[in-house]
């Protein structure tokens, strides 16, 4: 019974919608016109370009409400440089929080047949085809043996920086903002047409599903009496910082307008979940765009390096992450350390992980790492006429879109098995290659 009035129940809805539709938006007309809201308070993007939103505090403890949202900046293929290479991004493989790079050697992008530059002239144990077994071209790796590897550049940002629009088949840049709960509550109200897009199951953009709850990157400071130990042992810290473009990380003794020691650490929580399963890591590093630093103790213990953090969430710091930040005393280093003196300001800084370090990256999930000052570190006392030594470091809220700190990892990964190879002199073809 119910399959035969279907379609005039479905029609009789859709009327009795818009009609609502229609009652609402005559209302709306009679009503006064809302004022619009101050600048620094209007929402910066329409609402369905709203990927996700959540309340949070402000420095003064007021609820506000922090949204990520669809830009219109287009991020098309990245090219970088590696090992005097020029690497273009393997779009099909970026993620929310990652681009993927493959280095050339398997196979030549220029022809053919290639030989691999540690191979002597004349052997013929290197070549390869650029394509298959059906003749036509193979853009995946082709290995002269089944031993042979796959050599990848994968960069994982802090945060989500990156939205994929499933219409479009576009990539664009996110970012971030607040408002207040109220404005924020007003100003994405749905209308009449969100409505109706809505019942029919419309989105505008198709992927809105877990997408976004913080980036968890800041840092967490404790500023107390002029007592080292106080500062240093505490297990809480007296502010953190989060959802701000950058923050300090260092220690500070008795700087004019402080009168009390305060150390700054560091968090950089990465998703690093894109890495394969079965690749062999090779190398890491941790890149921070420095904006500023300040080196008045100049004693050998003035530098910084990363650590192993224990945050309690990924997405978020608390005054509890103070003493997360790898051990208290005696914090396992998992980088080389870099000297102030040798810090970079308006430029990214790498810290190369260590072999401790790269055991801390995980395939699966979150990789925590955070950055300390050697005075902290390694439990030594600042001086306190006005000592500082710390840096300035940009963090994922920032909007530029091009200093966001970021991991970038080398891995290898096992080679398609091999079309064909050379065996005992003789060559030994599977499927079809085809020549020019």
């Amino acid at each position: 019974m119910f399959e035969k009035y279907k379609p005039t129940i479905i029609i009789l809805s859709v009327i009795a919608l818009i009609a609502a539709g229609i009652v609402n938006y005559v209302k709306d007309l009679m009503d006064e016109p809302q004022e619009a809201a101050p600048e620094y308070l209007q929402v910066k993007a329409p609402t369905e370009k709203i990927l996700h939103s959540q309340k949070i505090k402000d420095e003064q403890g007021n609820d506000i409400v922090k949204y990520l949202y669809a830009s219109e900046t287009e991020v098309p293929a990245k090219t970088i440089t590696a090992d005097n290479q020029e690497i273009q991004e393997d779009i099909s493989k970026r993620t929310k929080n990652a681009q993927f790079f493959k280095k050339r050697g398997l196979h030549s992008p220029e022809g053919l047949w290639s030989q691999d530059a540690d191979t002597q002239e004349g052997s013929t144990a290197s070549l390869r085809s650029d394509y298959g077994a059906d003749g036509e071209k193979d853009d995946g790796a082709v290995a002269a043996s089944d031993s042979e590897k796959e050599v990848w550049v994968g960069r994982f940002y802090a945060g989500e920086p990156f939205y994929k629009d499933a219409a479009e088949n576009k990539w664009y840049q996110t970012e971030t903002a607040t408002t207040t709960a109220e404005e924020f509550s007003r100003q994405t109200k749905p209308n009449f047409l969100a409505k109706l897009k809505a019942f029919f199951n419309m989105n505008a953009l198709a992927d809105t599903g877990s997408y976004y709850a913080g980036a968890g990157d800041g840092s967490i400071e404790h500023t107390s009496s002029q007592v080292w130990d106080t500062t240093h042992n505490a297990a809480l810290g007296t502010a953190a910082y989060q959802n701000i473009s950058n923050v300090y990380v260092g220690c500070v003794g008795n700087w004019p307008g402080v009168l009390n020691y305060t150390i700054s650490r560091g968090f950089f929580p990465i998703d690093t979940s894109g890495i394969a399963d079965d690749a062999t890591i090779t190398s890491a590093l941790l890149k921070v765009y420095v904006v500023a630093k300040t080196n008045t103790q100049n004693d050998g213990n003035d530098w910084l390096n990363v650590v192993q953090t224990s945050q309690n969430s990924p997405t978020t710091l608390a005054l509890a992450d103070y003493d997360n930040c790898g051990a208290v005393h005696s914090a396992i280093e998992g980088a080389t350390r870099i000297d102030l003196g040798d810090i970079a300001t308006a430029a990214y800084n790498s810290w190369i992980l260590n072999a401790t370090g790269i055991g801390w990256i995980s395939k699966t999930g979150t990789t925590l790492l955070g950055l300390r000052e050697g005075h902290d570190i390694l439990d030594i006392q600042v001086g306190t006429a006005a000592q500082a030594n710390r840096i300035q470091a940009i963090m994922s809220e920032d909007t530029s879109e091009t200093k966001d700190p970021y991991l970038e990892v080398t891995y290898t990964v096992p080679a398609a098995p091999a079309k064909f190879r050379f065996d005992g002199g003789q060559m030994k073809i599977k499927g079809k290659v085809k020549f020019e």
